[in-house]
């Protein structure tokens, strides 16, 4: 039914998009705080919403349409496939997605895409742990920084310009291009209701969908170039890699920067 309506009638589909798709506003971080009393056996404690985080909220057919976008992406664009070229931990596709006798052909029994959040996580830090103590064993010291992007969802845009999405096939174009509506009114209704959001954001990264790992991989992709173009022409860059919006930086330890400012530099 959506397709129809997409293909036969854009203001409907519009004004159908624009009715379904809304936010809700979750808790993200809680503070709570305790207060004893005299007695020991009582005890007084408030909580305090801290933080909270906006998520998608649509019907079903639109999480699915988003499954089938990552299902393509991640069959047509190569970068995907190949985690050894890549700095990027964020995700990595389940070994099992796709049939043994073709890495294009899906394996539709498998109930997984991705591998879990903390198979990737834990590589991510384990394989900075490995650098550093292997130069530790050397007698190399080193330095060790933890970065990460300012509200990373919500203040980068995706663009569907770019070169990337030029090879894929027309069904993934159109299935892609239903998305883009979506996470547009997404972003619409998101500037309403967070008052530091980027007024001149059309499309974010919104949180619940899974595409959104897939988007925000090609978004910061042209950042961990830079980073590796760096890490290429000087020595002393050890390691540099990123879970999603966080990064982890290792370098070898120079008594001539006696400043912290030096090595941000």
């Amino acid at each position: 039914e959506i397709l129809n309506i997409y293909e036969k009638d854009k203001k409907a589909f519009d004004e159908k998009i624009a009715k379904e798709v809304e936010i809700l506003i979750y808790p993200k971080k809680i503070i709570e705080e305790r207060k004893n009393s005299d007695d020991d056996n009582t005890e007084e404690s408030e909580c305090y919403i801290e933080s909270t985080m906006p998520v998608i909220n649509c019907p079903i057919e639109y999480y699915v349409i988003d499954m089938i976008v990552c299902m393509y992406l991640v069959k047509e664009i190569e970068y995907f496939r190949e985690p050894e070229k890549r700095n990027s931990y964020t995700y990595s596709i389940n070994e099992n997605f796709f049939n043994e006798s073709s890495e294009l052909e899906f394996n539709i029994k498998s109930k997984l895409m991705f591998n879990s959040y903390s198979y990737g996580y834990s590589k991510w830090y384990n394989n900075a742990k490995k650098v550093i103590m292997e130069n530790i064993g050397k007698n190399v010291p080193v330095i060790v920084f933890k970065a990460d992007y300012n509200s990373f969802y919500f203040n980068n845009a995706i663009s569907f310009d770019e070169s990337q999405f030029s090879g894929l096939s027309e069904d993934c174009k159109c299935f892609l291009n239903i998305l883009k509506n979506i996470i547009r009114v997404y972003t619409k209704k998101l500037k309403s209701t967070l008052i530091n959001l980027s007024y001149a954001l059309e499309y974010c990264v919104p949180v619940g969908f899974s595409s959104s790992l897939i988007l925000a991989e090609l978004m910061t992709k042209k950042f961990d170039d830079e980073i590796l173009k760096e890490k290429k022409n000087d020595d002393k860059f050890l390691y540099y890699g990123r879970y999603a919006d966080d990064m982890l930086f290792v370098y070898k330890y120079d008594n001539s920067n006696k400043e912290i400012e030096n090595y941000l530099k």
